[in-house]
């Protein structure tokens, strides 16, 4: 107020400031999420593994961790697809593993190699892993004798008494996936396809 009668007033359009700084936000957002994708499959790369194993290490550390489980993946017959084929096959051949984990899991997936898929078990995934494990072998199945993608897994479930760390419930999942994987050659040759 000036004097008794006289008010001076301002006003400030930050309507253009808040959009810009919205808009800065959601670029950023959406470049932290570039920065996490793999560009091939859309799925988690291993950048966000990382930061996955970090996060869940610390709560093992302060014993907050309760339940989880590892499934390494493996994509059978992919060399073969890229020497035959060509690398945009073998690229097809990848995309299609992802959408058929992505058809069964709910939880992350994660591409941590050229082949080589993580899928982290919590919640529901956890609850009802046995069930999704068996879809997966049944997609396996009828996958091996179309001659379409098939998938060696192994599977291990966190265990607070001798895990300390998730590199340990990785290693034991791993370990299962190259069992699975040398079955599968069996059980290919009981079929007729070569691997």
């Amino acid at each position: 107020m000036i004097g008794n009668n006289d008010i001076i007033l301002a006003i400030s359009n930050i309507d253009k400031e808040k959009r810009n700084y919205e808009e800065s936000l959601i670029m950023l957002e959406t470049e932290k999420l570039l920065a996490r994708t793999d560009g091939l499959t859309g799925a988690l790369n291993r950048y966000s593994y990382n930061e996955f194993e970090i996060e869940i290490n610390d709560k093992i550390n302060k014993k907050e961790m309760e339940q989880f489980s590892i499934i390494v993946c493996d994509i059978n017959d992919l060399k073969i697809i890229n020497d035959t084929l060509g690398h945009e096959a073998g690229d097809n051949y990848i995309i299609e593993a992802k959408h058929i984990l992505s058809s069964l899991f709910t939880c992350p997936i994660y591409r941590v190699g050229g082949d080589e898929f993580v899928i982290v078990l919590q919640n529901r995934d956890f609850l009802q892993k046995d069930y999704i494990l068996e879809k997966l072998y049944d997609k396996n199945l009828e996958n091996a004798i179309n001659n379409k993608v098939v998938i060696s897994f192994g599977v291990s479930d966190y265990n607070k008494n001798i895990d300390s760390s998730v590199a340990d419930v990785f290693n034991r999942a791993d370990s299962l996936m190259y069992e699975n994987k040398k079955m599968l050659k069996i059980a290919y040759k009981k079929i007729g396809k070569k691997f």
